[in-house]
């Protein structure tokens, strides 16, 4: 069996642009569980700061810290934008934290270029802060 059938087989009833929203929605999981690494790391260095190097939430602490909902919203929106380049006019709608479930949920809206033109995504997303896991589900896809 090769590489291409076993992992990037098109035979499963997925469209192409489905397929591109699942690759977000994992990538975009990926990054709101992963730390960056703790390194200091000059800003003149631009490439750097959108790279591997520094992919991920910067301070773990900020999740769990009560900051207001729209200084946390300009922060995950920041983290997308920068590492999610496929997604255009991202925008974080936190919701009530419940501090009863100890997560922190939010919607997401963003525009994803794909090569048949911007596609609508809004995912409800919610980061565990027990676990720091993330889930998004598709709210809506236009």
């Amino acid at each position: 069996m090769s590489f291409w059938q076993t992992f990037i087989n098109t035979k499963d009833g997925i469209s192409p642009s489905q397929r591109e929203v699942e690759s977000v929605r994992y990538h975009l999981s990926q990054l709101l569980t992963s730390e960056a690494p703790l390194m200091l790391i000059d800003d003149s260095f631009q490439q750097v700061s959108s790279s591997s190097m520094r992919f991920g939430i910067e301070d773990m602490q900020l999740l769990q810290a009560n900051l207001d909902n729209q200084q946390f919203a300009y922060q995950v929106e920041h983290w997308i934008k920068t590492f999610e380049p496929r997604l255009d006019k991202v925008s974080v709608e936190l919701k009530q934290r419940d501090e009863s479930k100890n997560a922190i949920c939010f919607t997401l809206f963003a525009e994803l270029r794909t090569e048949a033109g911007l596609q609508e995504l809004v995912f409800d997303s919610k980061i565990k802060l027990s676990d720091l896991s993330a889930t998004l589900e598709d709210e809506d896809l236009v």
